[in-house]
């Protein structure tokens, strides 16, 4: 282990980053979880309502194929461990953000990974909706959309708002790992004197470390990579056959 607590001038250095950086990095934890829960239920509170009112007993039945199709997406996405996820979606950041580095990168993960949640806490929340309220709604003839935004939501809210909650702190437990992509948020902010001094070869404390390494050992290796790519497909593996029995024990 590094010796980085030994020394008080190491100690000061450390703290003196940490303070000069908190406010910028606070802001930054801000705008960005707003916007990774905003878009999170922009996607998902609706697809959690699909879920339920498109059953075949739901208040507007879909097709067979379309409630199979986004169950495994959903199914899919809660599956994957956010940090492959992120490295995933990092060619979809390029496209829509301009960039795989910094804050603004890590939304469009943060969001892939979120809006599933969502839309599995939606539906749950309505699913424990009663459903004398849903069917007196109708017979007094409620069209679906009603039934929807005067009955179910409504009826739903304190779960919903509990619900919310959970996403919320789900998501800024996802931001710890955004340093991995250059996420600049207070949750990666502590260990940012730890990675300068890794890639700072005169650095104090560092000698256990091979001196004809050091840059190497702060950037993956092909074999972390490979191992990526291998639980990826373990992932997607799973999925499959799940989705197979699943399909088998309708039949």
């Amino acid at each position: 282990m590094f010796d980085l607590f030994s020394d008080a001038a190491k100690v000061a250095q450390q703290m003196e980053i940490i303070s000069s950086e908190y406010g910028f990095a606070l802001w930054e934890t801000l705008y960005s979880l707003a916007l990774e829960v905003l878009f999170a239920y922009v996607i998902g509170l609706p697809l959690g309502v699909l879920l339920v009112t498109g059953e075949k007993e739901g208040v507007r039945p879909l097709p067979k194929w379309l409630m199979a199709v986004l169950n495994g997406i959903v199914n899919l996405l809660r599956s994957v461990p956010f940090l492959i996820l992120m490295i995933i979606a990092l060619p979809l950041s390029k496209v829509i953000v301009g960039t795989k580095v910094g804050t603004a990168a890590t939304i469009p993960p943060m969001v892939i990974a979120a809006f599933p949640l969502v839309a599995r806490m939606v539906e749950s929340s309505l699913r424990e909706v009663d459903q004398g309220v849903v069917e007196a709604a109708q017979s007094m003839g409620a069209s679906a959309f009603q039934v929807v935004t005067k009955v179910l939501l409504p009826e739903a809210m304190p779960s919903l708002i509990s619900g919310g909650t959970i996403t919320v702190a789900t998501i800024l437990g996802y931001g710890a790992m955004a340093g991995i992509i250059g996420g600049g948020k207070v949750s990666v902010l502590i260990p940012e004197p730890l990675i300068a001094l890794c890639r700072d070869p005169g650095s104090q404390g560092l000698e256990n470390l091979d001196q004809d390494n050091e840059a190497d050992d702060c950037r993956p290796h092909d074999d972390e990579l490979k191992v990526i790519v291998a639980v990826v497909d373990g992932h997607l593996a799973q999925a499959a056959a799940a989705d197979d029995t699943g399909h088998s024990a309708v039949a």
